[in-house]
């Protein structure tokens, strides 16, 4: 009974429950662990080895807590709380402050990177447009309104994670979750400055670089002290454009194509108001064409493809992806109040055989039935034949029911008479026998 395994039997069903069975787990490890703390033996003195390798062991415990907890900080230092985005906002992005970005000393230290060339001079006009409601796109914007804009502190605080709230073709709620680091970055607005021609795109689409928000005070060198701060929040993102050389749509059975703009246009890099944001977008990219060179180490790429140096040279809009989706290409979704006006000319992107087909089958839907009317008469002369039969049947049973009626009253009479006629022969037995007086 000194052997331990006999005394472990009672506990074999209990660790079987817990644990599994028997030829699943394995005591190599636990019986292995002798070998670890004797590895300390060369380090400690010969003659007091048992205090010198506890006292070694206790050491690596402490350090291995101590990374513990270091890491565990900077995961949280490094996550961005985000609470619960109300319903009743479009998009929702944290107010965290802690991940400052002074803009000045991050240009010269991206000054070889083309997305952040002129970085702050786009953004002040991004900013000032936004501000006083003039469009971004015009020439009204100068010199002397961008320095109207004043960033306080010349630094812009960055965040991970945006959410967007928006409404499903067939009245749902539904979120999207977009983050810069990793594959849901891309993003789809409305096309503005579309002009006379309804045939343009209505979307247009961007990948996002950066999230981002700015305290801004906008005014003039009169009454800056008097000017109000503004908390704006902006997106950096990177263009993609329709490529116009494919055709696409339904017409054609095709899916759009998207490309990146040139790395020496300065249009290929903007900023995008949060609350323009659609939802976000699914790419896939034309793989038969391959990659071609990327701009090299950039913001604009993620941390894996600046280490391949290459990106897909096109990409397909999946509009496929779900049916949301495939209303915003449709048209005519009847939770899509905001982009109904601008997606009013897909509805009349159709096949000509798609359009003759509807045709056909909308004339035999609305075709009479022969069954139902032979003679091809309408529903009013059908009820007047249908009453006109039904009156002689209806004659013809009154007058059987008068004849009734008289044979019946005649019948009646007679067997009066008869009845009077007996009455008066038993009246006249009676007088013959002497009961006249009675």
């Amino acid at each position: 009974m000194q052997t331990y395994k006999l005394h472990s039997l009672p506990d074999y069903v209990d660790s079987i429950r817990q644990f599994g069975t028997t030829d699943g787990t394995s005591t190599q490890m636990g019986e292995s662990e002798h070998k670890r703390a004797k590895l300390f033996y060369k380090r400690v003195k010969k003659g007091d080895h048992i205090r010198g390798i506890a006292k070694h062991i206790y050491r690596e415990r402490v350090v291995h807590r101590t990374n513990r907890v270091e890491i565990r900080k900077l995961l949280r230092e490094d996550r961005e709380l985000l609470e619960p985005t109300p319903p009743d906002l479009h998009y929702h992005i944290s107010s965290d402050v802690r991940r400052k970005l002074d803009i000045l000393p991050w240009m010269s230290q991206n000054q070889n990177d083309p997305a952040t060339r002129d970085f702050m001079l786009r953004l002040k006009t991004h900013l000032y447009a936004r501000l006083s409601g003039v469009n971004e796109f015009s020439d009204s914007i100068g010199t002397h309104e961008r320095l109207q804009i004043t960033i306080l502190g010349d630094r812009i605080y960055e965040h991970q994670v945006l959410r967007i709230n928006y409404t499903s073709y067939d009245m749902r709620r539904i979120q999207d979750t977009l983050k810069p680091n990793s594959s849901r970055c891309d993003i789809m607005v409305l096309a503005s400055n579309k002009g006379a021609d309804q045939q343009v795109h209505p979307y247009w689409y961007a990948r996002i670089i950066g999230i981002y928000h700015a305290n801004v005070v906008i005014s003039t060198p009169d009454d800056y002290y008097r000017a109000s701060k503004h908390k704006v929040d902006f997106l950096h993102v990177r263009w993609l454009g329709v490529c116009e050389d494919c055709h696409y749509g339904w017409k054609y059975r095709r899916l759009p194509q998207l490309a990146f703009g040139d790395i020496n246009d300065s249009a290929s890099f903007g900023f995008v108001d949060p609350s323009l944001v659609i939802r976000a977008t699914h790419l896939i990219p034309r793989f038969i064409l391959g990659k071609i060179p990327t701009l090299g180490p950039s913001v604009a790429y993620r941390s894996k493809e600046n280490n391949e140096g290459e990106e897909w040279e096109r990409y397909y809009v999946n509009f496929f992806v779900d049916r949301d989706m495939v209303m915003l290409y449709r048209g005519g979704g009847v939770g899509h109040a905001s982009t109904r006006a601008a997606t009013d000319s897909l509805r009349q992107d159709r096949r000509a055989d798609d359009i003759a087909s509807r045709k056909k089958r909308r004339e035999a839907h609305e075709a009479p039935d022969p069954d139902l009317e032979p003679d091809g008469a309408s529903d009013q002369e059908q009820d007047a034949q249908d009453q006109a039969e039904v009156a002689p049947e209806n004659s013809a049973d009154s007058d059987d029911n008068e004849d009734d009626s008289d044979q019946h009253t005649d019948s009646e009479e007679e067997e009066e008479e008869e009845e009077e006629s007996d009455e008066d022969e038993d009246r006249g037995d009676l007088d013959e026998l002497g009961f006249a007086e009675y």
